[in-house]
Formats: structure tokens, C-alpha cells, sequence
């Protein structure tokens, strides 16, 4: 029986800037001043830009000379003026209340010190109980630790939880690994070859439920 649910935050709560109001990401921003893919700022190549630590500017330092760029000053003033905007998709409130009575709820998400927003942040604190962010906890997915983090913290048999991402390699595959029970949520997209249930929006949720 599921006891606690955990969710990613971009793509499965929340739009990220992109979709509101096209105005660039946070990997867009690094990717645009560097003139580098999008791809050389994923969690594999710079994952420390997602794991702890305390301080913005020796990031921004280390990643420069990563890339071997002298300039990190510039970079860094950017960054430091950088609004990241997200919003909750229509779902998210309603869901999160119905499923708070009988769950407990959590965040377990891969984010930057620019972009942590935890469940207070996200105005989602009366129905999310504790949020797992990868730059405070200094894990990042698809690292199955996070999950056994995740796991001691809300004080829930690895067997009891699930979580509900949108990413397979990221999200459903580590859950697995972390003998976690996984939904994969494609609002937008969809995905054939999936090792868990499908979901194109969290209301649909809680009839997975009852079949797990």
C-alpha cells in the first residue's frame, strides 16, 4: 500500500519561464553567454551545478574555467540579476488537497541555488510536507541516493512510496532502482516503451493508485 508520494517539480507541477512567457531558462542563459548546447549543462556533464554548495560564486568560477571562460564576472552579475519564474499547471492545487488526506506528500527534484523552489515557495505548503532539492542536500538524480534520502526523511518504507515524474531516465528508472513503485506523467508528449503506468494529468492519479 502506498503510504507517501513524491513529485518532480518542472514539467510535472510546474511551466518553467519558458512556457510562460519565453523568456530563457536557466540552462538557455548559460547556454546563450556561452555560446555552448544545452546539452553541456545537463545534471551528467555539470552536476554540481545542481548538488550542494555554499556559494553561487564559486559555481559560476568553477564552471567557467570548466569551459575556459575568463569572463565569469559578467556571467555571474547575470545570474545574480536572473528572475526564474515558474507557475503551478491547474491541476497541481486541487490534486495536491485530495491526495493530502490520505498521503504524505513530498517534492524530490533536481535544482539549481537559482531555482530552488520548495513547496512554501511554490504556494503548495498546506498539501506538500517536504521538499528534497538536489542543491541542498548535495544529490542529484538520476543518483538513487536522493531517493534513499528521500525515503529516511518522510519516514516511509522504500516499498510504501511512489513517485510521479516525467522523465524515464531521470525519474522512473532511479525510483525503480530505489525499490520505489513510479508513475510517469506526459502532458505534452507521449512515451512508448515506459516501465510504469502512464498519466497525461494528475487527476488520473488516483485511480493508478488504487490498481498499485
Amino acid at each position: 500500500m502506498i503510504k507517501g508520494i513524491f513529485f518532480d517539480v518542472g514539467g510535472v507541477l510546474c511551466r518553467s519561464s519558458d512556457d510562460i512567457n519565453k523568456k530563457p531558462s536557466f540552462k538557455k542563459v548559460l547556454s546563450a553567454f556561452t555560446h555552448k548546447s544545452l546539452a553541456d549543462f545537463n545534471v551528467k556533464k555539470q552536476d554540481y551545478l545542481w548538488k550542494l554548495s555554499n556559494s553561487k560564486k564559486k559555481l559560476v568560477i568553477r564552471l567557467c574555467k570548466d569551459l575556459k571562460i575568463d569572463d565569469w564576472r559578467t556571467l555571474y552579475k547575470k545570474l545574480s540579476t536572473y528572475s526564474y519564474e515558474v507557475r503551478l499547471y491547474k491541476d497541481v492545487k486541487p490534486s495536491l488537497k485530495k491526495l493530502s488526506a490520505n498521503y504524505k506528500l513530498g517534492i524530490l527534484s533536481n535544482t539549481t541555488l537559482w531555482t530552488d523552489f520548495d513547496h512554501d515557495k511554490l504556494g503548495i505548503g498546506n498539501y506538500i510536507e517536504i521538499s528534497i532539492l538536489s542543491c541542498r542536500v548535495g544529490m542529484v538524480k538520476p543518483d538513487v541516493e536522493i531517493f534513499n534520502y528521500a525515503q529516511k526523511a518522510v519516514g516511509v518504507d522504500e516499498q510504501e512510496l511512489l513517485y510521479v515524474g516525467d522523465n524515464v531516465e531521470y525519474d522512473i528508472r532511479p525510483a525503480l532502482r530505489a525499490n520505489w513503485k513510479a508513475v510517469l506523467l506526459c502532458r505534452n508528449k507521449w512515451i512508448k516503451n515506459s516501465p510504469v503506468p502512464i498519466i497525461s494529468n494528475l487527476f488520473e492519479l488516483e485511480n493508478i493508485l488504487l490498481e498499485i
